[in-house]
């Protein structure tokens, strides 16, 4: 183990006497008895053996029940490990918050087994759209793993291949662009392609264009990419001008943008242009929080057709879900506490939690931490380290009914709309 256990989780339930060199299975009334100590909220959950070597490392809704699940008797043999014969102690910690929760298990796997964690979890990782701005003639390509350099931008998230290629593909289309990185400064090779052939690109490589103008398609490509709708409302524009002047060549080459621009609006890439939310709710508390295992209603997106996609350097969102419930000092009833986390690609700030009495001391925290989101470069840190990270962000992003509330933060966000949310 390259940590202790008892440093990274809270607690410990001894099933055996660990001073013991034989491990004998307890019997299964002593166990039940034993694992009704356990708590029955969500959290992380650390199998070890008499020897504190780490055996399994679980983030659990139910810790008592997974517990009990896991140390099951086996009545037949399987290719499952018998944790009950080889377990000796419980490490636990309870982290009611799903998204905190997710968090914690990533770098919890990370702290006990080391070098071999990623035998251990699995990331799915999200899809982006990539492109080098310091090439003499850019390419747009779909990949897993930007590289994070300062030149590079970045489209995304996506939640699958598919719909990162088929955004691509819109965007390839709607501006003529470039499609074979191979034929540059190659224009005898480049009078193959078929798509200058059938005239479905600008020519970049043929020379049709020069690559002053080449780079002003892509900048207006990645710009309708991050935000379609400002876009489209540009091209309508323009094809009024350009209908009242009797350009009928050019309003029609404009309509035909708009009509494919338009199809990436009926796409499911939840994200937002504006300040949009993405929740789950069933309340009439001014913030109270449903999480997504109770809540039988669909998630739904709101403001519009709103997305997660765009310029992934300028996403920031705002995150609040339901924690732990609190005795506060002098009162016998317990008060619900909220999570509440602002992050970009590349950082995730952890208020921790807060009761509804102090929201406005939230709140000022929250601006703070989004003024100096906007002040930190980033692209220095290990890009392995956030592309883990940001695709538990996603994940939970692209869930059908998201736990808690996400707000996509962009221009900052107003407090009081923010007090009249009901999730």
């Amino acid at each position: 183990m390259t940590n202790h256990a008892g440093q990274i989780l809270e607690n410990c339930l001894l099933i055996e006497n660990s001073t013991r060199c034989d491990l004998v299975a307890p019997r299964q009334a002593e166990l039940d008895k034993k694992l009704t100590k356990l708590p029955t909220q969500a959290g992380l959950v650390l199998f070890a053996d008499s020897k504190d070597s780490p055996i399994l490392l679980l983030a659990a809704a139910n810790i008592r029940r997974t517990v009990k699940n896991k140390l099951a008797q086996q009545e037949e043999k399987t290719k499952r490990a018998d944790l009950k014969g080889i377990t000796a102690k419980i490490y636990y910690t309870v982290c009611p918050c799903r998204f905190r929760l997710a968090l914690a298990h990533r770098q919890a796997v990370k702290k006990i087994f080391g070098q071999n964690y990623k035998d251990h979890i699995t990331f799915a990782l999200p899809w982006y759209i990539k492109i080098d701005s310091s090439e003499k003639v850019p390419f747009f390509s779909v990949t897993r793993r930007p590289s994070l350099k300062e030149k590079e931008e970045i489209l995304g998230p996506f939640p699958s291949q598919k719909s990162a290629a088929v955004f691509l593909n819109t965007l390839e289309d709607t501006f003529r662009l470039c499609r074979k990185s191979e034929f540059v400064n190659n224009p005898q090779r480049a009078a193959g392609c078929p798509y200058l052939q059938m005239d479905a690109c600008c020519g970049v490589c043929g020379g049709k264009i020069n690559c002053e103008d080449y780079r002003v398609l892509i900048d207006n490509a990645f710009s309708a990419g991050t935000n379609t709708a400002k876009t489209i409302e540009k091209l309508q524009a323009d094809m009024q001008t350009a209908s009242k002047e009797l350009s009928f060549e050019k309003a029609a080459e404009l309509k035909r943008k708009i009509e494919k621009l338009t199809a990436l609006k009926k796409q499911t890439y939840p994200h937002t242009n504006f300040s949009s939310i993405c929740t789950c709710s069933k309340s009439s508390a001014k913030i109270n929080v449903q999480h997504s295992q109770t809540s039988r209603h669909s998630g739904k997106i709101g403001v519009g057709a709103c997305r997660w996609t765009g310029d992934l350097r300028k996403l920031k969102i705002l995150h609040i879900d339901k924690s732990a419930k609190i005795r506060q000092q002098g009162s016998r009833a317990k008060k619900q506490t909220f999570a509440v986390f602002v992050m970009n690609f590349f950082e995730i700030i952890d208020f921790g939690d807060f009761v509804i009495d102090e929201f406005d001391k939230i709140t000022e925290s929250i601006e703070n931490a989004l003024a100096r989101l906007n002040s930190n470069r980033q692209e220095t840190c290990d890009s392995t380290e956030i592309l883990e990270q940001f695709s538990i962000v996603s994940y939970f992003l692209y869930r059908s009914n998201p736990s808690g509330l996400w707000i996509n933060v962009p221009e900052g966000f107003n407090r009081e709309e923010l007090l009249k949310l009901k999730i």
